[in-house]
């Protein structure tokens, strides 16, 4: 039986659904594209790679863009998988 979705992943879908994708910034912040940035420079919703990584290994999200660093490449964009439903409580 599949793990039920936390809080903060259900946020993250939430939080991307519009754009159907997220994008790290720097800093290793991962939000919706768009997002404003408060007075310190930081993002006002975002997520950690943890929560982004944890919905990519459950297939939620796709990786879309990645880069080239240091002879290693990391994802830098996710889309939304589309038949995501962001009021599920369990995804696979």
């Amino acid at each position: 039986m599949p793990r039920k979705l936390s809080d903060t992943q259900r946020a993250l879908i939430d939080h991307i659904k519009p754009a159907g994708r997220i994008e790290r910034r720097p800093g290793g912040f991962w939000c919706a594209p768009g997002t404003p940035n408060d007075e310190r420079g930081v993002p006002a919703i975002w997520f950690g790679t943890q929560t982004v990584e944890a919905l990519a290994n459950r297939a939620v999200l796709i990786v879309s863009q990645h880069k080239e660093s240091h002879g290693r490449s990391f994802a830098v964009e996710y889309q939304l998988k589309e038949e995501t439903d962001n009021g599920a409580d369990q995804i696979a």
